[in-house]
């Protein structure tokens, strides 16, 4: 599901105004009225309008990528004035970094603030992941199908019927006891 976040004015404006900014996000609403944004390829983000806090949890196992990247978002956040600085702490679930925010007395909402603000965020996070991805997909390219610089021609290559230095069979014992009482 696609929803467009748009700033509006405060309620004291008529509804009818354009809104002063706007914003494509992909957000998932869960059964508990929780919003779920998916988008970020280390984290997840949960915005919990009932408790009003915003919960960066890890997708995969805890690395220190996922860690910066999830103190970026409350960086970038904080930075911005929509958390509590003193508020960020670790989450209740394992990897996840936690941070509230203000109840607003002058009409706008918080929630469609916050997800504006994470919008933005993504928005700055993006080129870094998209590098990411094309330097992964160049470096497995050089792995499949390495440029011809890069490789040797080996051509038909004679079979011989003895390789290496250690017969198939092995050696005999006695040679092996031979080779010892000669260094003796």
């Amino acid at each position: 599901m696609s929803i467009k976040v748009a700033l509006r004015p405060p309620s004291t404006v008529p509804p009818k105004e354009k809104p002063q900014m706007s914003l494509e996000i992909n957000v998932r609403r869960t059964l508990a009225g929780e919003l779920l944004i998916r988008d970020h390829s280390e984290i997840d983000i949960v915005i919990i309008p009932k408790s009003n806090k915003i919960l960066a949890i890890s997708k995969e196992s805890m690395s220190d990528s996922v860690y910066e990247a999830q103190s970026r978002l409350f960086d970038y956040l904080r930075e911005k004035g929509i958390i509590y600085p003193d508020s960020i702490q670790g989450g209740n679930v394992y990897a996840s970094l936690e941070a509230a925010y203000p109840i607003l007395e002058d009409g706008r909402d918080p929630v469609e603030i916050a997800l504006f603000t994470i919008g933005r965020f993504m928005e700055e996070e993006m080129p870094y992941y998209e590098w990411e991805d094309a330097y992964q997909e160049h470096s497995d390219m050089q792995l499949v199908e390495p440029p011809a610089s890069e490789t040797t021609p080996l051509g038909k290559v004679p079979e011989e019927p003895f390789k290496g230095s250690i017969p198939p069979a092995g050696y005999p014992s006695s040679y092996m006891r031979g080779i010892a009482e000669d260094k003796k």
